[in-house]
């Protein structure tokens, strides 16, 4: 697990992203330490709550499988509400971090308007509930808080998640929201028999999505996919050529090697383009990101001693650092970035990101849909959630958070139309996901695609550039180019 929450997150610098306020609780009921909070309704109280980087929240209804609703019940639903209290209730958990503006701030960073998180997810649940739950079993939450600021390593957090959602609690499912949670956590996770819904921004490739049976990420695509775009954007369009070089910075996660070594370089080294790359180690903890943040300065000049004109990163949460390392020395390669790295990173960099490339799947955090709702094509999910969460929607952040987490919901409700009576398992889901195709759109990209074998959603990319006026990157048009 790392601290890298939300879609333009960085290792330091620049804005850590969209969460929620610090501490809050249930209505009726304030826990820590795994306890269940039997309150109904929204919550809406702060103080109370989880404490440290385990503590658990229950919302709605009582733990450990009894026949109590989740939320506050299905009052919107006449036919389903009969078939829903007639099976057991369903735990679902969630890891959300109430402490990111404090860690934002010990960064440098800021993590603009934080909403509250809680109430974003309770909201969707209580949507999901009063629509029939899933498949007639209503949704338990279960809220697992992570603290960016502990000194815990990212494997024992992991561990403390696992155990919490798999020992201490029973849920079927456990989803992560626009935050990069390494391949430990799903792997655990499976050990208990858990749908895992992977909607971060962790690098996953091919390997990943084949290996890790019980993951689905309806809002991801393959890094090797990005990579192929990637060459081809910068090679059809004339960005580089036979004789130039391009300088990478590659994390050690291990689709991040893989891409990056047997995809991105072999293609680039077909056209006649040296790549010169460097392998940044992921921290292991927070006080850890100093090292990493060491590894990229040695790396920014060591290519700008050499003259490097092109920057591209397979690591995410380095081009944050990267860039406001270049920019003390005035050093302004070309960068070509994508919705790994967080396009919005850009802001208040003109003159880095005036000749930057970017390729974006992740609409919400590279543009912004608040401010810039005519960049947008139609998505049925995106206007439901929109409608489900706009109470808590003021602005770019707060309209992210809620469209993830919203989204993964409705992505967890869809596939549980396909159950029929069935069990809620891992294979079960997986297969209700897999009935997906072409069929259904996530909130959080252009268009879904999910099949029996394709684990990931995002199907296509639009090319963005960096637009001095507002301070953002936007789109060049509305074409999508599909990913191979």
């Amino acid at each position: 697990m790392t601290g890298q929450p939300y879609g333009d997150s960085t290792l330091g610098g620049s804005s850590l992203g969209q969460d929620a306020t610090t501490g809050s609780s249930p209505v009726g009921a304030s826990t820590s330490g795994g306890t269940t909070a039997g309150g109904t309704g929204l919550v809406g109280a702060t103080g109370g709550g989880a404490t440290g980087s385990t503590g658990v929240t229950t919302i709605g209804g009582s733990s450990g499988g009894s026949s109590g609703t989740g939320g506050s019940g299905a009052s919107g639903a006449s036919g389903t509400a009969g078939a829903s209290a007639a099976k057991v209730p369903v735990q679902v958990g969630i890891i959300l971090y109430p402490d990111v503006s404090k860690a934002a701030a010990a960064f440098g960073g800021d993590a603009g308007n934080v909403g509250n998180q809680q109430q974003v997810t309770q909201t969707a649940v209580d949507w999901v509930n009063a629509h029939g739950g899933l498949d007639g079993h209503k949704v338990q939450l279960v809220v697992h808080n992570v603290s960016l600021t502990s000194t815990d390593t990212y494997s024992e957090e992991e561990h403390q998640a696992c155990t919490d959602f798999g020992a201490d609690h029973h849920a079927k499912v456990v989803m992560t929201v626009a935050s990069s949670i390494d391949n430990d956590l799903p792997n655990c996770l499976k050990q208990y028999g858990i749908e895992y819904i992977s909607g971060g921004v962790y690098l996953h490739d091919d390997t990943d999505f084949n290996g890790i049976t019980n993951m689905i990420a309806p809002t991801e695509i393959s890094t090797a996919s990005v990579a192929r775009a990637m060459v081809s954007e910068m090679t059809t369009r004339g960005y580089l050529k036979s004789g130039d070089t391009l300088g990478m910075l590659t994390e050690d996660a291990p689709a991040g090697l893989r891409t990056t070594n047997n995809v991105m370089i072999p293609a680039l080294k077909a056209k006649g383009i040296k790549v010169v790359n460097y392998t940044i180690h992921g921290p292991d903890s927070t006080p850890d990101i100093s090292n990493s943040a060491a590894a990229i300065q040695s790396a920014e000049l060591k290519m700008a001693s050499s003259g490097v004109k092109n920057v591209a990163f397979m690591c995410k949460g380095c081009f944050g650092l990267f860039m406001n390392y270049a920019e003390s020395q005035s050093y302004y390669p070309r960068y070509f970035l994508d919705s790994l790295d967080g396009l919005s990173g850009g802001k208040g960099h003109a003159q880095s990101m005036k000749t930057a490339v970017g390729l974006s799947w992740m609409p919400l955090s590279d543009v912004g849909g608040f401010s810039h709702p005519k960049e947008f094509t139609g998505n049925p999910t995106r206007d439901l959630c929109h409608a489900i969460e706009k109470k808590w929607v003021t602005d770019d952040s707060s309209e992210f958070i809620a469209q993830e987490i919203c989204g993964g919901f409705m992505d967890l409700y869809h596939a549980s139309l396909q159950l029929h009576g069935a069990p809620v398992s891992i294979p079960n889901l997986m297969s209700g996901f897999g009935s997906f195709g072409s069929s259904w759109s996530s909130a959080a990209n252009f268009g879904t695609r999910i099949t029996p074998s394709r684990h990931y959603g995002a199907v296509g990319y639009r090319r963005a550039h960096y637009d001095a006026p507002c301070d953002c990157f936007l789109y060049d048009n509305h074409a999508l180019h599909p990913f191979s």
